[in-house]
């Protein structure tokens, strides 16, 4: 039996490195191609220019799907491609620079998946209690997202424990409420802090957010700062025509925008780790920082009262900061100053 793995928390992928402090952007296709070969295709040119890290296709097999007489069935037997059209899309993003992930929503689409080569595999939350799916992947040793949207933490909890038998540990748990479109009420963002204490895994954020919201660029931000390193978004070729899977989907024009930002935003967030003083630091301190100066013209062998010193910005020099007025208070000078000058510790006996 393989040995109990650990969830990774620091997953490479060709050359990019999913890591907490990092962002890591999907641009998730979906069926917005509503079952048009040449619309799959431009949808993967478009994410490539959107300069994203990958592109999610999404895989599936009616009948090993939905039963029969489900509402969606006839839908998606419209729309599915064949195994030979998803290579083709693979082997497009890989030329386009993208690495290419795939939803597998059945375990023939997830064998297709694996033929296939992806990079990375999602699973939506409907496969939380697949133990099948999820055995398979975390032995196949791919790398795997998977979704947590209304689940309970008992159940995230138990399709970790069978991922980890199973060796697997290359895994980003997602959070995202799967409503299209989601409310901003409804968001529950800081649920991402919530699962990275309960499971020590990388955490993610699906956003389902409504593409008409201007909040829809701007949301993801807030999921970066609560620690989320994945971000995966719908796009489309153009949302005004309504089609599969639209309603949380960005315009071509907006995916591009949106990544500048989301890159943006990890920059600006930092390490968060105290770091030495930078130039700008440096700077700031010389410029804003009050330092301890004479209040007029001293001689040496004065006794420091507090009126002999003020608290002032200056120029001149780095200096004792205000902060350490205790200790120069009752001490004898060893030289004569002049008005606003400069005091350091070694003026003192």
């Amino acid at each position: 039996m393989t040995s109990v793995s650990r969830p990774s928390k620091n997953i490479q992928l060709a050359d990019k490195t999913i890591t907490d402090g990092s962002v890591f952007i999907i641009a998730e296709m979906a069926c917005a191609h509503n079952g048009d070969f040449g619309k799959a295709k431009e949808l993967v040119s478009v994410a490539a220019d959107a300069n994203v890290d990958a592109v999610q296709l999404q895989i599936f097999h009616a009948p090993a799907n939905v039963v029969e007489h489900h509402r969606l069935r006839r839908v998606l037997e419209g729309i599915e491609f064949k195994a030979q059209q998803w290579q083709e899309l693979v082997n497009d993003g890989r030329k386009q620079g993208l690495l290419v992930f795939a939803c597998a929503y059945d375990m023939p689409s997830l064998e297709l998946a694996l033929e296939l080569g992806v990079d990375g595999i999602k699973f939506n939350s409907a496969d939380l209690g697949n133990r099948e799916m999820l055995e398979r992947a975390a032995t196949s040793g791919v790398f795997f997202t998977l979704g947590t949207g209304a689940s309970r933490l008992e159940e995230i909890g138990e399709a970790l424990a069978a991922v980890f038998q199973c060796g697997g540990e290359r895994l980003v748990l997602m959070h995202g409420i799967q409503a299209f479109p989601t409310k901003i009420e409804k968001a529950q963002i800081r649920r991402i802090g919530l699962l990275k204490e309960a499971f020590g895994t990388l955490v993610g954020y699906a956003d389902h957010t409504d593409g008409d919201s201007p909040f829809a660029e701007q949301i993801d931000l807030i999921a970066l700062g609560a620690g989320a390193c994945v971000l995966e978004k719908h796009f489309t070729l153009d949302r005004a025509a309504k089609g599969i899977d639209y309603q949380a989907a960005l315009n071509p024009d907006q995916l591009a925008v949106f990544v500048r930002r989301m890159r943006e935003g990890i920059v600006a967030l930092g390490s968060g780790w105290p770091a030495a003083f930078d130039e700008d630091d440096r700077r700031y301190r010389q410029f804003q920082k009050k330092r301890i100066v004479a209040a007029r013209s001293l001689s040496s062998g004065a006794l420091i009262t507090r009126s002999d010193v003020d608290l002032l910005r200056t120029e001149d020099g780095e200096g004792l900061d205000a902060s350490a007025l205790g200790l120069v208070l009752g001490k004898k000078l060893r030289r004569n100053v002049e008005k606003h000058q400069l005091l350091a510790l070694e003026d003192f006996e």
